[in-house]
């Protein structure tokens, strides 16, 4: 990602009045020579344990990650390895991402 360091590696929200704990983190896929940014929203409910719930936020919709991604390939493809997320040690797909929260 060219500009990481101008973007937030991730936010996370603790709602104490509905027991949600909520991830956003910045996505990104580069398919055909066109890079495309997203947000993957994951919400875990009570505690932060398993790997909640995600969904991707692309051009202003909440998507599951295959559908945001078959949005940009044209055909179905898994979502959970087909986009990505980078912070300064490296790069790794969003279910890498999911099994590290």
């Amino acid at each position: 990602m060219d500009n990481v360091k101008e973007r937030p590696g991730f936010a996370s929200f603790n709602c104490p009045n509905c027991n949600v704990f909520i991830v956003i983190a910045p996505v990104f896929r580069t398919h055909h020579n066109t890079r495309y940014e997203a947000w993957a929203k994951f919400w875990f409910q009570e505690s932060k344990t398993g790997r909640g719930l995600c969904k991707v936020i692309y051009e202003g919709q909440e998507l599951a990650p295959a559908t945001a991604a078959q949005k940009i390939t044209g055909y179905p493809v898994n979502g959970w390895k087909f986009w990505r997320y980078e912070d300064k040690k490296g790069v790794i797909t969003l279910d890498e991402l999911a099994s590290g929260l």
